[in-house]
C-alpha cells in the first residue's frame, strides 16, 4: 500500500503503531519525536492490566466500568480488554518478558497486573527497549522535532508542521505525544499538552479536559520527586500520617487498595490536617521486588527498611484529550490520537491502575487497522457526542509571553486534587491566554459536581447524571 504515515511521539502507543503499520506492509511509515529515548513512558512503573484468562474478562470491564463511575464507553472498554491478551502476546513475540507473578493494584479485584520478568518496576523501560529496536530494525523512518502544528485542508488533514517551520505532508497523522499533567507543579511527567493543542486548532474537538489523575505516593526527598508504583502498596505498604494513625481504613473500606481518586484525596487531606504523610514499606523486600524505587531512596539517605517515605500526591495521568472513537479517529479526517493524547472514554472519569498501557497497546493494533479502511476506501468514523454532552466554544488565540511556571503554581493551588468555585474562578482569570490551562479549568468549573478524580469542595457529591464536556476552538 503507498500511503504516508506520519505519527508523532514515540512513547509505548507511537512506536507501536510505527511497528503495527510496518507489519502491516506499510512502507511510508514515518516517527516525529522531541527524544526517541525520551518521555514519560521510559518511566512507567508497575504493569500492564490484562486479564488472566477468559473468565477473568468481565471480571476486569467491572473494576474498570467502576473505578471510572461508568462515565466510560462500556463498548470502548469490553473492546480493549477483549483485545489485552492478544497485545501482550505481540509484545511477547518482540522479546518482552513478562514475570510469572501478577501484581494486585488498587481497585482491582483480582490480582492481574503484569510485570517484567527482569527489572520488576522498570515495565515502561523494559517495553520501551523492545520497542525501540524493533523500530531500529524494521528501518521505521525517525525524525527529531517538535511539533508546530497540524496542516488541514477543510476537513481534511494534510500534514503537519513542525517548530522549526518544516512541513512534512501525510495522507493521515497520528498524535501520541502524551498528555497534560506537567502543567502542574508537581508532576510525575513533563506531559505539556502540544499534541492535544494543535489537534484543537486544527479542528479537533477535546473532551473530559477536566478530569486529571493524581498519582497518591510520588517520594518527595530533598526537593526530588519519584513516583512509587502502586504495586508496593499491593505487596502491602501502609500510609501512615505525621501523628504515626495508619489511616487509610478510615476513608475506605479498601484502604490503601481503593482507587487512586479516593487514595489521592485522603493523602491531600492527611498532609493538610496533621502536615506530613509516609509510605510504610518495611515489610517489603524492595530491593528484590523493586530495585529502581530502592535505589531512589538509597541514594537519598532513606532506609527503606527502617526509615519511613515522605510523600507527596502529583499530577500523573490526564484522562481527558482529543475525542476519538475506539479506533482513535477524531472529527477530523485523517487525524488519529492515541494513548494518553486521547480521550476514548475508555477509563471514564477515573483510570484504573495499569490500564494505561494496556489502551495504547491495543489502540496501537486498532489505529492501523482504521488506517488502511481510510485510505483503501475513505472510511471515516468521528467520535460520538451524547445527548446530554456539552460543546462550548473556544478562543485558541496564541499564546502570548505566558509565564509556564506561574501557570503550573496557578494549577496546583486551584484546579488540583480539591477544587472549588471560587479557586476555578481565580484560575480562569489569572490563566487567560493560556489555552490549554485555561480550558482545564473551565471544564472543571461547568462540571458542578463531585465525580471520579474531578473533585469540588463546595459540592462533594454526585447526582449521577452522566455526561462529557467537550471544547472545540470558535472562529469569530
Amino acid at each position: 500500500m503507498h500511503a504516508k504515515l506520519v505519527i508523532i511521539g514515540s512513547g509505548i502507543a507511537g512506536l507501536s503503531a510505527a511497528i503495527r503499520a510496518r507489519e502491516e506492509g506499510l512502507n511510508d511509515v514515518v516517527v516525529v519525536t522531541r527524544d526517541l529515548r525520551g518521555g514519560s513512558s521510559w518511566k512507567a512503573q508497575g504493569g500492564i492490566a490484562v486479564p488472566i484468562d477468559s473468565s477473568d474478562v468481565e471480571s476486569h470491564v467491572n473494576d474498570t466500568l467502576a473505578a471510572g463511575r461508568h462515565l466510560n464507553d462500556g463498548w470502548v472498554v469490553w473492546g480493549y480488554i477483549g483485545f489485552a491478551r492478544e497485545s501482550l502476546n505481540w509484545l511477547v513475540k518482540h522479546g518482552f518478558e513478562p514475570c510469572a507473578r501478577r501484581s494486585l493494584e488498587g481497585g482491582h479485584s483480582r490480582a492481574r497486573v503484569v510485570r517484567a520478568r527482569i527489572g520488576g518496576d522498570k515495565i515502561g523501560e523494559a517495553v520501551m527497549s523492545i520497542l525501540t529496536k524493533a523500530v531500529e530494525e524494521l528501518g521505521v523512518q525517525v525524525v527529531e522535532g517538535r511539533l508546530g502544528g497540524v496542516e488541514v485542508n477543510g476537513d481534511r488533514v494534510m500534514g503537519v508542521v513542525l517548530e522549526d517551520g518544516d512541513v512534512v505532508r501525510a495522507d493521515a497523522v497520528i498524535l501520541a505525544t502524551g498528555g497534560y499533567s506537567g502543567l502542574y507543579l508537581y508532576s510525575t511527567n513533563d506531559g505539556d499538552g502540544s499534541g492535544i493543542e494543535a489537534a484543537l486548532r486544527a479542528g479537533a474537538l477535546v473532551r473530559d479536559l477536566e478530569f486529571v489523575q493524581f498519582h497518591p505516593t510520588v517520594a518527595m526527598i530533598n526537593g526530588d520527586l519519584f513516583l512509587v508504583s502502586e504495586a508496593v502498596r499491593g505487596e502491602g505498604a501502609r500510609l501512615v500520617n505525621k501523628d504515626g494513625e495508619y489511616f487509610m481504613s478510615k476513608y475506605d473500606e479498601r484502604a490503601e487498595l481503593a482507587t487512586r481518586d479516593i487514595v489521592s484525596r485522603a493523602v491531600y487531606a492527611e498532609l493538610i490536617r496533621t502536615g506530613g504523610v509516609y509510605l510504610d514499606i518495611s515489610s517489603i523486600d524492595l530491593e528484590d521486588k523493586f530495585p529502581t524505587i530502592n535505589d531512589f531512596l538509597r541514594a537519598r539517605g532513606v532506609r527503606p527498611d527502617r526509615d519511613l517515605v515522605p510523600i507527596t500526591p502529583a499530577a500523573h495521568y490526564t484522562i481527558g484529550g482529543i475525542a476519538v472513537d475506539a479506533l482513535g479517529r477524531s472529527n477530523v479526517k485523517g487525524l488519529f490520537a492515541i494513548g494518553e493524547t486521547s480521550s476514548s472514554l475508555f477509563h471514564g472519569a477515573n483510570r484504573l491502575a495499569s490500564n494505561s498501557l494496556l489502551e495504547a497497546l491495543v489502540q496501537s493494533y486498532l489505529v492501523v487497522r482504521a488506517f488502511k479502511a481510510y485510505v483503501n476506501g475513505g472510511v471515516w468514523n468521528t467520535p460520538a457526542i451524547g445527548r446530554y454532552d456539552l460543546v462550548v466554544d473556544a478562543e485558541c488565540r496564541e499564546a502570548d509571553g505566558v509565564d509556564l511556571n506561574m501557570a503550573r503554581d496557578l494549577m496546583w493551588r486551584y484546579v488540583g486534587i480539591v477544587r472549588s468555585e471560587e479557586g476555578l474562578r481565580r484560575a480562569i482569570d489569572e490563566l487567560e491566554g493560556s489555552l490549554l490551562p485555561s480550558l482545564v479549568a473551565r471544564a472543571a468549573i461547568i462540571r458542578r459536581e463531585s465525580v471520579g478524580v474531578h473533585y469540588r469542595a463546595d459540592s462533594p457529591n454526585w447526582s449521577g447524571t452522566k455526561f462529557h464536556i467537550l471544547f472545540r476552538c470558535h472562529s469569530p
